[in-house]
């Protein structure tokens, strides 16, 4: 059991430091993850899963805020919206 637990938490080492997000390489942490999920190698089964990234949009509100405030300003400047009331 701790045999199985040492080699666990070596796989997740293993895998938090090739982590493509924080600087990692993505090919050794595609052979990590499948150490972890027990999978064979790539290339040794043809019928294996693959690992597959996918890149999701993120922070879209930082983009935007910006933005909404520069025309806000410019429409209360324009006197086509009210400006703060105190």
């Amino acid at each position: 059991m701790a045999e199985h637990s040492a080699e666990r938490t070596q796989l997740r080492a293993q895998l938090r430091a090739a982590h493509p997000d924080h600087g990692g390489d993505p090919a050794e942490f595609a052979a990590a993850l499948r150490a972890y999920r027990g999978l064979p190698p790539v290339g040794s089964d043809p019928s294996a899963h693959e690992v597959v990234f996918v890149a999701a949009p993120r922070g879209i509100r930082m983009v935007v805020a910006p933005v909404r405030r520069v025309v806000h300003r410019r429409l209360v400047r324009l006197g086509l919206l009210p400006g703060r009331v105190d």
